[in-house]
């Protein structure tokens, strides 16, 4: 495997950073380009990732406000649709990154 990443990302709750070895499963659900030191040696494509579960739905968004609604609540349900959060992204970042990726944030 000749891809390297650019800074630590997690996935499934599971932290890889440059220095780690990325299972091919696990590249294949990384497709922020800037996640990837060279990220012109795998050409990304603009199809999302599914989302997991059994039914292929992804489990409800936080909430925005109150309980729950932190910046690690999101990180968590972001990872878990695919959606690669940068380091020093704040919690509205993330949700619009969630957004962007086509995922529900309501």
């Amino acid at each position: 495997m000749g891809r390297r990443l650019a800074a630590y990302t997690s996935v499934d709750g599971v932290w890889y950073g440059p220095d780690s070895d990325v299972p091919d499963d696990v590249a294949s659900r990384i497709t922020n380009p800037k996640a990837w030191a060279d990220a012109a040696a795998d050409p990304v494509t603009d199809e999302p990732d599914p989302a997991p579960g059994d039914d292929g739905e992804a489990s409800a968004p936080p909430p925005k406000g109150g309980p729950g609604s932190g910046r690690d609540a999101w990180v968590e349900y972001a990872e878990s649709l695919g959606v690669v959060v940068d380091e020093d992204a704040t919690r509205d970042e993330i949700i619009d990154a969630v957004a962007d990726a086509g995922h529900p944030v309501d």
